[in-house]
């Protein structure tokens, strides 16, 4: 996993993405909606940050862990309920992909507005991954929350 830091803070220096970006329009690659938002690449520091807990959140989907570590979470997502949830949905992705293998940095994008409204200083991290059974598009969503990057979504798809 810090090889995957690595490589990602590599291609996003390597980009020339800096704080001064250009926003554009993109539609989100896990969206069974296909929302389009408005976003813009984000800065080398911010990707740091953002993939440290991102990594951390990954080694326990590896692991085969069944709810991730509420630490890494955005507080409104840490109750027992929530965290049922995200075991449903890891559980999911564990009988339809299998043991999560070898990912690849793919894109990170910042926004400040997801579809329905949420608000707040987001970065969306999506990497290609190759699973037991598949390989697919996993994007990590995080929002900085108390001058820390937190987990507010986990989404896959097949990947193209």
């Amino acid at each position: 996993m810090k090889l995957l830091l690595k490589a990602a803070f590599a291609c996003c220096l390597l980009s020339g993405a800096t704080a001064v970006a250009q926003t554009a329009k993109i539609t989100l690659p896990n969206s069974t909606q296909k929302a389009t938002i408005e976003a813009s690449p984000v800065t080398p520091q911010n990707l740091q940050s953002a993939l440290v807990v991102a990594n951390e959140f990954l080694a326990d989907v590896s692991a085969g862990v069944p709810t991730p570590d509420k630490a890494l979470l955005y507080k409104p997502l840490r109750s027992t309920a929530r965290l049922k949830e995200w075991e449903a949905a890891l559980s999911q992705l564990y009988k339809t992909a299998g043991a999560r293998g070898a990912a690849h940095f793919n894109q990170a994008l910042q926004t400040n507005e997801l579809p329905g409204g949420l608000k707040g200083d987001f970065t969306m991290v999506v990497l290609i991954t190759k699973f037991e059974k598949a390989v697919l598009a996993e994007t990590i969503t995080l929002i900085l929350e108390d001058g820390e990057y937190r987990i507010v979504g986990y989404a896959y798809q097949a990947a193209e």
